[in-house]
This record gives structure tokens, sequence and C-alpha cells, in this order.
């Protein structure tokens, strides 16, 4: 195979860090927020979880996974926050 056959699609596989998941929209644009003011590309994103809606604070994306795992030790130390390292789309 080619090296371009074995590229990932970035509409296919890009990468996220999720660190929280709130039924406040409020609260969770307060820690994005916080999260841009230390310089993470954090954005918020709706979505339904047991029949309630909340909105998720996620950093990214990435292209890749290795570059999200970074992403997500940038977090933790300069931030003091944990997350999980998720598919963007």
């Amino acid at each position: 195979r080619s090296p371009r056959a074995l590229s990932p699609d970035p509409q296919l596989a890009t990468w996220a860090v999720q660190v929280g998941s709130f039924s406040s929209a409020e609260n969770a644009m307060r820690l994005r927020d916080k999260l841009r003011e230390l310089g993470f590309r954090a954005y918020t994103e709706e979505h339904e979880e047991d029949g309630k809606r909340a909105t998720r604070v996620r950093v990214g994306p990435e292209l890749d996974e290795e570059r999200a795992k970074k992403l997500l030790s940038g977090l933790k130390a300069k931030a003091k926050i944990e997350g999980i390292v998720v598919r963007h789309r």
C-alpha cells in the first residue's frame, strides 16, 4: 500500500479530550472559558444523555490520537484537570 493509503482521513479520525459533561450549560461554558484563558482550544457540544440534555466540554480537536494524549498531559499539568481522549466526530 502507498503511504497515502495509510494516512487517516481527518473527517474520520480526529480526536479531542473531553474534560466534563454538565447538566448546566452555564457551568460548561464557565469551564470552557477558563480553559481558553489558559490557551487551550476548548469548545462545548450539546448532547443527550439518559434522556436529558447535557453540555460536554472538550479540547481540540487533534488529527491523531497521540497528539490528543499529549494535549491531555498538558491539561493535567497546566489546568490541573483530568479528561479522556475521545473521537471528535
